[in-house]
């Protein structure tokens, strides 16, 4: 019964989730471009349920997503930066072998300038979810803004 038990336990383990957000600065391998990612490190795909954003004290609530957004904010701060992309609506379903961008600036476009105002405006982001793993078991994201 123990060894049953192990088992089970070992199964789980091997399919355990373990989201984050990763904001990077220029184009690095495994995020080609300079933007924010909901990233997977864990070993089995996360079924997401709940992610919110936040900038200060204000839930990003936007019928046309958080990211049009944050992208529309920016523009306000740095009318002067390049093109963002962005996906209009996040996954439910994240793998851990490839991590979607969620608004990044288009290889091409990227300069150590725009990837750093970038950085900078997305440090400030607060986010939380909620999901959950193949077996159901709930798990949490959050992410506070960077200082």
């Amino acid at each position: 019964m123990w060894q049953g038990y192990l088992n089970r336990q070992s199964a789980h383990f091997s399919v355990r989730p373990f989201l984050q957000v990763s904001t990077t600065a220029s184009p690095v391998p495994g995020f080609p471009r300079a933007g924010l990612y909901l990233t997977n490190v864990g070993a089995g795909v996360a079924l997401l349920s709940e992610l919110n954003f936040y900038l200060g004290a204000e839930k990003i609530a936007d019928p046309e997503g958080p990211m049009h957004w944050l992208v529309e904010v920016f523009k306000k701060q740095y009318p002067d930066s390049p093109h963002l992309s962005y996906v209009r609506r996040v996954p439910n379903v994240v793998s851990p072998d490839s991590p979607p961008l969620l608004l990044g600036i288009a290889p091409e476009d990227w300069t150590p300038e725009s990837g750093k105002r970038l950085f900078d405006f997305l440090s400030q982001l607060e986010v939380r979810g909620k999901y959950r793993s193949l077996y159901n078991e709930p798990f949490t994201l959050l992410r506070t803004p960077l200082e």
